[in-house]
């Protein structure tokens, strides 16, 4: 076996795998709509661990990602999916999907869980980026507005001790004029 041979082997095993998993996946999400595993006196998840079925927290995932995105393309892997069930928005949860089926036609083989789980660290990262930098021209904006309103105050006491001052100016005048006259006399 040469190691082009290896490679392209593993990559559609992997690919097999995870048409399995997202098969199993399906079945899943149809048969949790139905009511004959609430005799069992179990929720979903539980009955899934105790019977060995899958790993609860994936199959929650992929439920999730259903919930916000509906039918996921089938031709996107199942990691992804459950990446994209992470996400807060519906927006978000199809920037992951996107941008792994990206990866998976640069790669030729499905996403695994790790990749799959940095691109949607990524997009979340993104996302708070954005409120982050709203939250923050928000906070500059106010400030802003407060710090218009102390120049405009600053302004108009300016003004108001340059109107004294002239005052006294005009004051100190009269009073050195009154005493040189004095001096003189």
């Amino acid at each position: 076996m040469t190691m082009k041979q290896f490679l392209a082997r593993a990559r559609a095993l992997r690919r097999d795998a995870d048409v399995a998993e997202r098969r199993l996946f399906d079945f899943l999400h149809d048969a949790e709509g139905e009511t004959f595993w609430r005799e069992s006196g179990r929720t979903f998840e539980e009955l899934l661990r105790a019977e060995n079925i899958c790993e609860p927290s994936r199959y929650t995932g992929y439920r999730q990602a259903r919930q916000l995105l509906g039918d996921v393309d089938p031709d996107v892997g199942v990691a992804a999916v459950i990446a994209a069930g992470r996400m807060k928005r519906r927006e978000q949860a199809q920037d992951v999907i996107d941008q792994a089926k990206t990866w998976e036609a640069t790669n030729g083989t499905a996403i695994s869980q790790q990749s799959a789980d940095c691109i949607g660290k990524e997009v979340q990262e993104r996302a708070a980026g954005v409120r982050n930098k709203s939250a923050h021209y928000s906070t500059l904006s106010n400030e802003n507005d407060f710090l218009r309103e102390e120049v405009a105050k600053l302004r108009t006491m300016n003004a108001a001790l340059k109107k004294e001052l002239r005052a006294y100016k005009t004051e100190n005048a009269k009073l050195r004029k009154a005493a040189g006259a004095r001096a003189a006399a």
